[in-house]
């Protein structure tokens, strides 16, 4: 059954991993730009990268929340061209590695089509195209650049990072420091949301409507987004479930394995609600490190989190917004095969407008919708449980989608739309933004292929796109 949206109250525990946003390596410029900051700023690196070096067991059983928060607030290196974070903004964050323009099209340009003037910022590889750089410059994004060698998802290697961390990370979890370095550039009234990159369009700006829950007087801090229901309980999902048992075990898994999946790949905060959420992830990913269990996806770490309570018994105020309610509509579940649910591609039909964009959930739900699929194996959860009748009950809410997440899945159906309606090359209503005048010189990262000035060197990415 789709759970109801859940709210709880929360105390952040010291959070060793914040430390991981301290820049060991400060380029000439901008130690020369900033140097008094760079001097108060030094005592923070300094205890920054003590707490990184200590092993996972030191660091869970130290209150380290007093360095950690100073290690938070260091600076993050330059940006590929000088642009200035705008504090009292909101903004979009994600990691764009290995992507051709066209996905930046999709992702920056769909979002600024909305009228969305606040900040987006990126991570992605320190030299891009010309055509790439002069577009995201045009759409205003503040984009850093990322030095960093993968033998896979699981084994990167980070260089000129924020300090020394030894050994290997994978992409899913050097997002997330990432996310807490920029989250410092942000006020108290900035709302920020997290997005895979890859499979992310826009129709709404997402922002509105959770400024309406606040005004009214929700106590959120911090919004999750389930997937499809009943198709994706944890258990019903090999990837899901397998992150979870292959690190904490089986019967860790039972314990939440009839629960919906929460999607890591669209998460949204207010600044103190999504900051408190990167430490205490990172405090679990410092004293569990499943990536030394072949898990490199962060969904398991989050899911084990919201629905044991551990979020809210670390005060933090969430919302878990079931699919078809909420910013994010998340809808890879539906084309799913393995579950043995309804998974024709005509479903897309009830869930759009006349004009193509997407819809929260079915104008009309079939009785073939709610039987599970013809196609459907012996010991799949649909015949296993026998709750098809469920599909998309309580599912009214049938306006437009702010944000479409896992399009890509339904490619064959979407994809002209995607392309021709949602997408956009230039001049995406972007309002001018002025470059930073912290910065009196550009600093690389034209598109020239000389990457950015500060750190120098190149290095290479051996995955394809991830996140």
């Amino acid at each position: 059954m789709m759970r109801a949206r859940r709210w709880g109250a929360l105390v952040l525990s010291g959070l060793s991993l914040a430390a991981a946003a301290r820049n060991a390596s400060v380029s000439q410029h901008w130690a020369h730009a900033r140097l008094p900051r760079a001097v108060e700023l030094h005592a923070n690196r300094e205890a920054a990268s003590s707490i990184l070096k200590m092993k996972p067991s030191e660091t869970a059983a130290k209150d380290l929340g007093d360095q950690s928060q100073a290690a938070a607030s260091a600076a993050m290196w330059e940006p590929l061209w000088p642009r200035a974070h705008q504090p009292h903004k909101n903004a979009v964050f994600g990691l764009a590695l290995n992507y051709g323009t066209q996905y930046f099209h999709w992702f920056v340009g769909s979002l600024r089509r909305t009228g969305f003037d606040g900040d987006i910022v990126l991570a992605t590889k320190p030299s891009i195209p010309s055509e790439l750089s002069t577009f995201l410059r045009n759409e205003g994004a503040i984009v850093y650049p990322l030095y960093v060698s993968c033998k896979s998802k699981l084994q990167c290697v980070l260089h000129h990072w924020f300090t020394d961390i030894k050994g290997t990370l994978p992409m899913a979890i050097i997002r997330h420091y990432l996310y807490l370095s920029w989250l410092q550039h942000y006020s108290h009234s900035s709302l920020i949301m997290v997005l895979d990159f890859r499979d992310t369009v826009f129709q709404l700006n997402p922002f509105p409507m959770l400024e309406a829950q606040l005004a009214a007087g929700s106590p959120t801090e911090l919004w999750l987004s389930g997937e499809h229901m009943p198709y994706k309980r944890i258990r019903n999902c090999v990837f899901n479930s397998g992150w979870i048992r292959d690190c904490y075990g089986r019967a860790r898994l039972q314990e939440v394995a009839q629960e919906p999946v929460v999607c890591s790949g669209s998460i949204t905060g207010t600044r103190e609600g999504l900051e408190k959420f990167e430490r205490r992830l990172l405090k679990e990913v410092s004293v569990r490190r499943c990536h030394e269990h072949y898990v490199e996806s962060d969904q398991g770490y989050t899911n084990l989190l919201y629905h044991t309570g551990e979020l809210a018994r670390s005060g933090i105020r969430v919302q878990l917004d079931p699919r078809g309610s909420g910013p994010v509509n998340t809808l890879g579940a539906l084309i799913g095969k393995r579950h043995g649910y309804y998974n024709n591609p005509k479903i897309l039909q009830y869930m759009r407008d006349a004009d193509g964009f997407i819809l929260n959930c079915p104008t009309e739900v079939t009785d073939e919708q709610r039987a599970c699929s013809p196609e459907a194996k012996p010991g799949s959860p649909c015949l296993e449980d026998l709750d098809a009748y469920l599909n998309f009950e309580g599912c009214e809410d049938h306006s437009k989608s702010a944000v479409v997440h896992q399009w890509d899945r339904h490619a064959g159906t979407l994809g002209k739309f995607v392309g021709r309606t949602l997408s956009c090359r230039a001049n995406c209503s972007a309002p001018s933004f002025p470059l930073s005048s912290s910065s009196s010189s550009q600093l690389g990262g034209s598109g020239s292929g000389s990457g950015n000035g500060n750190t120098g060197g190149t290095f290479t990415f051996r995955f394809r796109g991830y996140v």
